[in-house]
Parts: C-alpha cells; sequence; structure tokens
C-alpha cells in the first residue's frame, strides 16, 4: 500500500491506471471511462444521503393515543380528553392546530428545509451566493439549493440518540435531526464538496485504527 494515501483515493489511483492500460493509451477511451466514474461517485453520495433520510421518518400516526379502554384520545401534547366530531383525531380546533404546527415544523422535512432557506434569505453558507427560489405547497424550493446538517444526521447514535421509541425519536428530531442550529443552507456545489469531504474523512479515520 502506497503510504498517506487514503483507501478511497488508491482505489481511484488504482481505477484510473488499469483504464488508461485496458484503453491502450488512448485518451478518449479513458476520459469516457472518467467521466463515467465520476457520475458513479456523485450517485454513491445521493443514495448515501437519502439513505439516512429515509431512516429518520416520524410519521405523524405514530403520535396517535388511547385510554385504557382503547378509545382515541387526543394527539395533542399533555391533552387526555377523547376526540370530539367532527374530529378524527382532537378533542378541539385549537388542539388540532397546536398539534400540526408543532408536528410539521419540526417533523415534516419539507417544512423544516423551507424555513431555513427563509432564515437564510436563501443564501449559500458557504459560498454567500443568493440563489432563485419559487414557493409550491406553501414550501421554499430552490434547484441550486440544500439544506445541510451542520454535524452529519449520521453520527446521531454516536452522540447518545436513539430511535428506538416514540419518546426516544421525538428527542433525536427535535434536540438534532432537525434542529435549526443544526442545519444550514447551502448550493448544491458546496454541499457536494463538504460531503466528500466528510466521506473521506472517515476512510482516513478507518485508517488510523
Amino acid at each position: 500500500m502506497r503510504k498517506g494515501i487514503p483507501a478511497l483515493q488508491l482505489m481511484l489511483i488504482s481505477f484510473i491506471e488499469n483504464e488508461i492500460i485496458a484503453s491502450n493509451h488512448e485518451p478518449f477511451k479513458f476520459i469516457q471511462k472518467w467521466i463515467f466514474f465520476l457520475r458513479l461517485e456523485n450517485k454513491v453520495i445521493q443514495l448515501y444521503l437519502s439513505h439516512m433520510s429515509s431512516r429518520n421518518i416520524v410519521y405523524i400516526r405514530e403520535f396517535d393515543k388511547f385510554d385504557d379502554n382503547g378509545s382515541i384520545i387526543c394527539r395533542n401534547t399533555g391533552c387526555e380528553n377523547l376526540i370530539k366530531s367532527p374530529f378524527r383525531k382532537y378533542c378541539s380546533k385549537e388542539c388540532n392546530k397546536q398539534f400540526e404546527k408543532w408536528y410539521y415544523h419540526n417533523f415534516y422535512w419539507d417544512r423544516v428545509r423551507s424555513d431555513i432557506f427563509r432564515r437564510d434569505n436563501y443564501t449559500c453558507q458557504i459560498c454567500r451566493k443568493k440563489y432563485p427560489y419559487t414557493y409550491r405547497k406553501k414550501f421554499a424550493r430552490s434547484r441550486g439549493l440544500e439544506c445541510d446538517h451542520i454535524i452529519p444526521r449520521s453520527l446521531y447514535e454516536k452522540l447518545g440518540y436513539r430511535f428506538d421509541s416514540l419518546e426516544n425519536k421525538v428527542k433525536t428530531i427535535t434536540e438534532f435531526l432537525h434542529n435549526h442550529d443544526n442545519l444550514r443552507t447551502l448550493c448544491k456545489e458546496c454541499h457536494k464538496r463538504v460531503t466528500k469531504e466528510y466521506l473521506r474523512s472517515n476512510v482516513n479515520a478507518s485508517e488510523k485504527t
């Protein structure tokens, strides 16, 4: 093994060397395969991000509550009243509005991301470039912007958070995963670079152990 070179980079170097040989040193063939490799790397990053986001979801139905007789209790936090018509999960319009506002601003990612975009004035917090945006279904959206976790969300277990009960899910989401203090607006290029640096640092750390 070449000293001082991370495993990910060794794989990359080996790939380049093999492909140059396989392409009979024809630059055009090599460039085509190199472009394919870069696209594959980006797909791996996107799969990593989507996998992490799909694991950490708290559905609103998980907050359904029942009394000892099996009757449905108001879903709102701290309320123990039975539900009342015309509401299916709440005892009143006030409880309905309070709970849904709390839930969507803490657990619904489109809402959380929209709040962060608006807070950061639709500006990348690294390169400081501002991007155009639109509102669709009351949520801010931008083709050039993404919402980044400053402390990577993959570290939640190492930080003592768990997803093994509703109580722990709520704590993990509100204190860490969707905590506004741990979120920032980044452009796609800056977000991609930050993610690559994090993944590579993990490879370096694993080599030292």
